[in-house]
């Protein structure tokens, strides 16, 4: 069966990584209200330097377009989840399409986001369509 994720001559969609220290990493990535990580970057100057000094290169992540292979790693990590039926190359060439189309301008995270949103709808039993995922 034809790998439906991978696109020929496209590089793996891989995280950029920053720098970020294990605190800071630890902070960011908590479930802590707003307040309180801001409280606690407030109180350890150190923290709050590497943060700002980590707002462009956290910016350009986060707005990172997903482009057709981002579209792809995204979409087609879910097609366990969501089976497709059986088609010819020429079939998933044109099924691919409308989701580049439609999402390969968005940001990869907010790709992943709308992605994690739509699984977690209690009447997704389908796969979404492009339209769906650009709206959430």
């Amino acid at each position: 069966m034809k790998d439906l994720t991978q696109m020929p001559n496209s590089p793996a969609v891989r995280p950029i990584s920053l720098a970020l220290s294990p605190e800071l990493t630890a902070l960011l990535d908590s479930d802590g209200s707003r307040e309180a990580i801001l409280d606690r970057l407030t109180k350890r100057q150190d923290l709050l330097a590497e943060a700002e000094a980590s707002l462009p290169g956290l910016k350009r992540v986060a707005m990172a377009k997903a482009g057709e292979a981002g579209v792809k790693a995204v979409i087609g990590k879910r097609l366990v989840l969501y089976p497709q039926p059986e088609r010819s190359d020429g079939e998933w060439d044109a099924w691919w399409a409308d989701y580049f189309d439609v999402l390969a301008d968005c940001s990869l995270a907010s790709l992943e986001a709308a992605m994690r949103a739509y699984v977690a709808l209690p009447d997704s039993e389908f796969m979404p369509k492009p339209g769906r995922l650009r709206e959430l």
